[in-house]
């Protein structure tokens, strides 16, 4: 992945904790691939630096207090294979923080990013729980930033894939809308200002 901007965010059901995500390579480590060791050896196993750089916290800080779970272990070993780094507890008004990410307090749900997309985050919040939205899960706010080139493209043939309704859950989503009903047209507003501002 070297040289990839990638960056992944969902609820992986992981629980990682403050587990180090990234590896501080050691003299036996350096020691051993010294014979081979050449320039993308040496940035892969230096990248953590990038985030000094962009004084990104190495330390990540996380509210859930609970054990990390196998998810968590397996997802903090991607990281770390892979040169990837979690946003959580690092970045945004969440930085120092690591707010839970659902309503019973765990921290499940992640934005893990390359170490050169930290300089494009803007905004980063765990957004407050709202059962109109999800029944446990809070919303993750990212807001990256940089320059696109738009391209014009011809319309595709490709049909959309629909959702599935689940009529027997009918009456909780009728109940949500009914609860929520300033919220939704706040949102339908903000839907019809963005159209707006698109013109």
């Amino acid at each position: 992945m070297m040289n990839s901007c990638v960056h992944v965010i969902g609820d992986f059901n992981a629980r990682t904790g403050t587990l180090l995500d990234f590896v501080i390579p050691d003299e036996n480590l350096v020691e051993v691939l010294d014979e081979n060791l050449n320039d993308e050896i040496t940035d892969f196993l230096y990248d953590y630096q990038n985030l000094i750089s962009l004084k990104i916290p190495l330390k990540r800080c996380s509210e859930d207090k609970m054990r990390p779970n196998t998810q968590g272990y397996k997802l903090v070993e991607f990281c770390k294979r892979n040169n990837l780094y979690i946003t959580g507890g690092r970045t945004g008004s969440d930085k120092g923080i690591g707010k839970a990410t659902t309503k019973d307090n765990s921290l499940i749900d992640y934005f893990i990013v390359s170490s050169n997309l930290f300089k494009y985050i803007e905004e980063y919040e765990i957004i407050p729980f709202d059962a109109l939205f999800s029944d446990v899960h809070k919303r993750i706010h990212v807001k990256l930033t940089t320059e696109v080139t738009t391209i014009e493209k011809e319309k595709s043939s490709h049909k959309r894939k629909t959702i599935k309704w689940i009529e027997k859950d009918k009456h909780k989503f009728i109940e949500n809308i009914r609860k929520n009903e300033e919220k939704v047209l706040d949102l339908c507003n903000e839907i019809e200002s963005f159209k707006k501002n698109e013109k």
